[in-house]
């Protein structure tokens, strides 16, 4: 089942996914496993870093979704916590797949060997949201916003981070499966 992001009442759709799988019977599963799949790219310090005050409108923004920020900040605890309880699991098995798996990196060859070409790298360098930051996967992934206009350079770039993201996890994925 591929769940959506919930936005302010369940953000992930972890709460949801999570209910479903209590309600399966234990004799119909023989194995409970979650895939949280985490695109979130905002920023992940709880401060501004500008030196100015915020404007207003800016202010009412960040009202509105400080909550999703704080609660992603302990969604990964919560969640672990919640796959063992007896009110959703036990043993419901979670695996979180994120953006913040590609912090490391520090080029792209990875994700050339995913997809990713050469002629895509230079679109991306020649997009102006890129010149403000260090060029890295980690930091281009920050940058795309998944609105309906994503170039095909940003595209094969999600896929190629997707299909790395997923290879790092390969062997804790197989063995939440029982694989």
């Amino acid at each position: 089942m591929h769940l959506l992001d919930g936005g302010m009442a369940d953000n992930l759709g972890v709460l949801t996914a999570l209910r479903l799988l209590a309600q399966e019977p234990p004799e119909r599963v023989r194995r409970k496993v979650l895939l949280v799949i985490d695109a979130y790219n905002g920023e992940f310090a709880p401060f501004s870093r500008r030196w100015r005050s915020p404007v207003i409108l800016m202010t009412l923004f960040r009202a509105t979704v400080a909550y999703l920020d704080s609660w992603r900040g302990r969604a990964q605890e919560m969640v672990r916590a919640l796959c063992t309880s007896e009110e959703f699991g036990p043993a419901t098995r979670v695996v979180f797949l994120s953006f913040d798996d590609l912090a490391e990196l520090t080029d792209f060859a990875p994700l050339l060997e995913l997809g990713l070409t050469q002629a895509d790298l230079k679109k991306l360098r020649a997009n102006r949201r890129f010149r403000r930051v260090r060029f890295t996967p980690f930091t281009v992934a920050r940058q795309i916003w998944t609105w309906y206009d994503l170039s095909e350079a940003e595209q094969n770039f999600l896929f190629a981070v997707g299909r790395y993201v997923t290879a790092g996890k390969e062997a804790q994925i197989r063995e939440a499966l029982g694989w």
